[in-house]
């Protein structure tokens, strides 16, 4: 056991007083283990450990899982433990992968290509994935997870469904509950993204909600509310950014500069004729500058908002980036070829809900109707 994760736990015990019979029910193990188990004589495994941190210490989680996760040395332990860092990103994944390498190379060789996401080229990581023959249940699984992961990062969502579909009957096969749940949980996420990309918001928000509901990845819980505040980007601002604070205060819980909820929030002032408040200026990130395009917009300082804008290289922007800038520059130029080209750019992204973005700002320009409903297949 961490001597770290293992002082603290018993000190906050005798502490508060809480008796051994509390803590193996929590843990689902017999009173005397958990005697031992103060003792340092017995071991717990790592999800009855967790179950223990989470009643007792929610917010020590991450800090203390995290060097434990380290500690598993039996294989199907050290599994658990690898999905769980890797499911909340947390920094010992890393260690974790290299570990495994001595215990089950499959599996090793599955997560380091996973972890080549943050790094490589969505394009060049399939080809990998491609490469890499699995024999195993749960990297079977794993491969398709991680093959809808990517299509997320290239913002190709036309295969999703199909990939989701495989990745629900291939978890079935898989023993371990929580690596079934982890997976379906992980799966949930991609499948709430390609629901609000297709502009199916009721399916998004069932899917969101649920993960929101679990308990494997913190991390999901915050983009479940973050799904959930987008899905009322054009309907209703106070829920929209309450969804989405909830998403940021998540989010902060477990990276020291989280970005995405701020993303979201900035758009949604942007559409409600608001100054965004959360712009990072000096950031070069074309999420970044787009979002101080958008500010300059608002405040009416058109010459600011375009030197912004040429910040960008716009080819070597992903599809759905591309769109977001014509949309941005139409606000600038007034030229409706920008919203046409955008709702182009978003088509190609898969993506017909930010689309409206432009379709509706092309209504407000009384645009026929006719041609509008076409633009909007």
């Amino acid at each position: 056991m961490s001597i770290h994760l293992y002082k603290f736990i018993r000190e906050y015990i005798y502490k508060y007083e809480i008796s051994n019979r509390h803590i193996a029910k929590i843990a689902d193990v017999h009173d005397t283990h958990i005697s031992k188990w103060l003792q340092g004589k017995a071991r717990l495994n790592f999800l009855s450990t967790l179950s223990i941190i989470r009643e007792i210490v929610p917010d020590k989680e991450f800090d203390l899982m995290g060097d434990y996760a380290l500690t598993a040395k039996r294989s199907e332990e050290m599994k658990v433990a690898l999905e769980y860092c890797v499911a909340n990103s947390l920094p010992q994944r890393e260690e974790l992968i290299t570990k495994m390498r001595d215990v089950d190379p499959e599996w090793a060789n599955v997560y380091f290509i996973g972890s080549l996401r943050a790094v490589s080229d969505p394009d060049h990581v399939l080809e990998q994935l491609d490469e890499l023959k699995t024999k195993s249940i749960e990297m079977k699984a794993y491969k398709i997870l991680l093959r809808m992961m990517l299509y997320y990062d290239k913002r190709d969502f036309k295969p999703m469904d199909e990939l989701a579909r495989r990745l629900r009957v291939a978890i079935k096969r898989i023993e371990s509950d929580f690596l079934k749940k982890s997976y379906l949980v992980r799966s949930n996420q991609l499948h709430a993204i390609t629901k609000l990309y297709n502009d199916e918001v009721e399916e998004c928000r069932e899917s969101a909600k649920q993960m929101i509901e679990q308990e494997n990845a913190r991390v999901l819980i915050a983009s479940g509310y973050q799904l959930m505040g987008e899905t009322y980007l054009y309907t209703d601002y106070e829920l929209s950014k309450s969804y989405l604070l909830k998403a940021h205060h998540h989010f902060l819980t477990i990276f020291k500069h989280p970005r995405w909820a701020l993303q979201s929030l900035n758009l949604l002032d942007f559409v409600w004729n608001k100054a965004p408040e959360h712009i990072d200026f000096e950031s070069l990130r074309p999420h970044d500058v787009l979002n101080a395009v958008s500010y300059y917009i608002i405040k009416g300082e058109k010459e600011l908002a375009l030197a912004h804008l040429h910040k960008i290289s716009f080819d070597q922007l992903n599809e759905q980036l591309k769109a977001y800038y014509l949309y941005f520059s139409y606000y600038i130029h007034q030229n409706r070829d920008d919203l046409y080209k955008s709702i182009d750019h978003f088509q190609n992204a898969g993506d017909r809900f930010f689309r409206k973005l432009a379709l509706r700002e092309l209504a407000k320009l009384n645009m026929n109707k006719v041609l509008l409903k076409i633009l909007a297949k």
